[in-house]
């Protein structure tokens, strides 16, 4: 079974964000209507959707469930730490075969590598990151988060309706 782990879709956005990027939460949101299209095309391929959302904002505030753009499927899975590695353990206890699991949401070099590296994915299943399935956060740019995560302990993939594929960076 593959599974697409999508990271951090939350309902409201940290408020100090919002002041400074005010085209943020719509962004956020266009975004989110995207990933909901790729989660029912995963969905029918067999793919598990896993929801993983850090537990409260940094400052404090609770953030809310998923955003309304991202309809969540009973057969779904929710995690609110950072990091799936509860929800991987139970499977491995229940003998279902993870092939591959991919991360993806918001936002690249950011939460989605946070979560990926706190995941406790074997290392023979690897650190897969979807790029066009990640947001990047308006004050960075992709090369610098490439470069400051490197290229070495991650396998970086794109993803179209045909399935997911590795390149090389």
């Amino acid at each position: 079974m593959d599974i697409l782990v999508i990271v951090d879709p939350w309902k409201h956005l940290f408020q100090r964000d919002r002041l400074a990027f005010p085209d943020l939460q719509e962004e956020v949101k266009s975004f989110g209507v995207f990933l909901n299209t790729v989660c029912k095309i995963e969905r029918k391929k067999g793919t598990k959707i896993i929801f993983s959302l850090t537990s409260k904002y940094e400052d404090g505030d609770e953030f809310g469930d998923i955003m309304d753009e991202i309809e969540v499927f009973p057969e779904d899975l929710k995690s609110y730490t950072v990091g799936v590695a509860g929800i991987l353990e139970d499977m491995k206890k229940n003998k279902i075969e993870i092939n591959e699991i991919y991360f993806a949401g918001f936002h690249f070099g950011r939460c989605i590598h946070d979560h990926a590296k706190s995941s406790g994915i074997p290392e023979e299943i690897g650190l897969n990151i979807v790029i066009n399935l990640s947001l990047l956060y308006p004050a960075d740019l992709w090369v610098d988060r490439i470069k400051e995560h490197g290229v070495e302990q991650y396998n970086y993939c794109l993803w179209s309706q045909h399935g997911v594929e590795r390149i090389e960076l």
